[in-house]
């Protein structure tokens, strides 16, 4: 009796099996007319890859986009074999960011880069020479940048006929646009952020054409200790002195200030505004 209930039970769980797998099968299988499973698009490379380097006395800064980890490991890995310790900065990844052409013949131009003052931007096909750079270094630098970089368009102090202006430069036109130029700090620091330096050397580039002296204000924060906000203004203004005179301004000729607010208008936090002086 316990033998026929036994095969009794077995048969059951068989049936039961087999009909679970059945299911599962059934389940498994996709309709005719289901829709495709949806997939995710990569992001369009609409960006053009920059880094910007910039050669001071005892170090060098960079700052740069690229689209992808191994570009930017293989950029950190030149610039650590050309300065070492001395290379500080950040490459940021952006996987909208296109492809860098410059990037297998940046060694080769460090190699050649060792002018203090000079300004080097990469944006694409681009390359912009700016900063304190006198003729005959341009010169080295345009040729060594095209065996580096052959079919680049290389700009500014790298154009043969480039030069920082002359007589007869409208000056309102000028620090009009020296005020339009954005150069940031660090948070809580008279630091000049990496992405400010060209912004800093275009300046610098500008004020060569304007013989007199000029005034560099920065606004104060608007935190709950005012002395220590102009303190900081203050610092941040004598960065932005120091940065132009290793790039070829006189130091003689730059004066910095803390700009008092006018009644009823406050300067922007941190804005840092150009003046002729008298």
């Amino acid at each position: 009796m316990l033998d026929t209930h036994s095969r009794q039970a077995r048969a059951v769980l068989a049936g039961l099996a087999c009909a679970a797998l059945a299911l599962g099968a059934c389940r498994r299988e996709t309709p005719a007319d289901a829709p495709a499973p949806r997939t995710i698009a990569a992001p369009a490379r609409t960006i053009d890859a920059t880094l910007t380097l910039a050669h001071n006395p005892d170090s060098l800064r960079y700052e740069g986009t690229v689209g992808d980890a191994a570009t930017r490991a293989a950029l950190l890995r030149q610039l650590d074999l050309a300065y070492g310790a001395r290379a500080r900065g950040e490459i940021r990844v952006d996987p909208r960011v296109r492809p860098a052409p410059w990037a297998r013949g940046l060694g080769d131009f460090l190699a050649g880069f060792a002018h203090a003052g000079a300004m080097a931007r990469f944006a694409g096909a681009r390359i912009e020479l700016s900063g304190a750079v006198d003729r005959d270094a341009r010169t080295a630098l345009r040729q060594h940048a095209r065996r580096a970089f052959p079919g680049a368009t290389l700009t500014g102090l790298f154009e043969p006929a480039s030069t920082a202006g002359g007589p007869g430069v409208d000056r309102g036109a000028l620090f009009a646009r020296l005020n339009r130029l954005e150069i940031a700090f660090e948070p809580d620091s008279a630091a000049i952020a990496p992405h400010s330096l060209d912004a800093v050397s275009r300046a610098a580039h500008a004020l060569r054409a304007h013989d007199g002296a000029v005034r560099i204000g920065v606004h104060p924060e608007a935190s709950d200790h005012p002395d220590y906000d102009r303190e900081l203004a203050r610092q941040r203004a004598q960065a932005v002195k120091i940065q132009l005179v290793i790039q070829g301004i006189p130091a003689g000729r730059i004066d910095t200030a803390v700009p008092s607010p006018a009644p009823g208008r406050r300067g922007r936090p941190g804005k840092v505004e150009f003046a002729a002086l008298p």
